[in-house]
């Protein structure tokens, strides 16, 4: 966090912290989560969260280092307090559970719901899934849990129906049963893993709103540097190209 706070010293006096004696580092954990932070088997990193993560570095002008933490450290603040994060990325929603008092950036995306199904991908960017060649009426949308999905289905003009958990859910596309599931993107990995050929069709957000979370120590100069990224991420066109690129195969 030091080096971090003196780069941006050094940007506000007008230095350039590129050529400084000390770079800097900018310490980033992320949450292994499918689209978002994935870990490749040589321990590269790629995903939407990722790709933020490398433009809000390339802002401070320092070198991007990623941590992996799980969720549940997220959650109980440890991912922050003893893992020496700057950031925390990884699709970590409004509330999804995490300490409310801890600061977070500006929101850079909707939380999202997946259309997955084998096929080609046809529904048009971010809209109702009903624009998929041949869903419609009678053809099912599998769901699990207790997922309100009646405006979705109404939406969707198609017949939803519920499965008593994940593993049913899996059956009925793999059997044909349904045409297509609603997953979130912690279930992706699964479906794809069980049913291969499993593609992204479409995506509906949820009403929450995904952010970075910061540790409470964070000083005021780092939150206002990770909103200006954000910002600037989003208002250049960055964050749609990347959700493009992540979010429907």
């Amino acid at each position: 966090m030091a080096a971090v706070a003196t780069l941006l010293a050094a940007a506000c006096s007008g230095g350039d912290p590129a050529v400084t004696d000390e770079p800097g580092v900018l310490h980033a954990c992320v949450v292994p989560t499918a689209l978002s932070a994935v870990q490749s088997p040589d321990g590269g990193w790629s995903g939407y969260d990722v790709e933020l993560l490398e433009a809000l570095a390339a802002e401070l002008g320092a070198e991007l280092e990623l941590t992996p933490v799980a969720f549940d450290d997220v959650v109980a603040g440890t991912a922050t307090s003893e893992a020496g994060c700057d950031v925390v990325a990884g699709a970590l929603a409004g509330d999804d559970g995490i300490d409310a008092t801890l600061p977070r950036s500006r929101p850079y995306r909707d939380q999202l719901l997946l259309v997955v199904g084998p096929g080609p991908a046809g529904g048009p960017a971010g809209g109702p899934a009903g624009g998929l060649p041949g869903f419609g009426p009678g053809m099912l949308l599998g769901h699990v849990r207790d997922r309100d999905v009646a405006a979705l289905a109404e939406e969707l003009t198609s017949d939803v129906v519920a499965y008593p958990s994940l593993l049913d859910a899996v059956a009925g596309l793999d059997t044909g049963r349904a045409r297509a599931l609603l997953v979130t993107t912690e279930e992706l990995d699964e479906v794809r893993g069980a049913v291969p050929g499993t593609r992204v069709l479409d995506r509906v957000p949820t009403g929450e709103q995904v952010s970075l979370v910061l540790p409470a120590s964070s000083s005021p100069e780092l939150q206002v540097t990770v909103d200006a990224a954000v910002d600037r991420w989003v208002e250049d066109g960055s964050a749609a190209a990347a959700l493009e690129r992540w979010f429907v195969d």
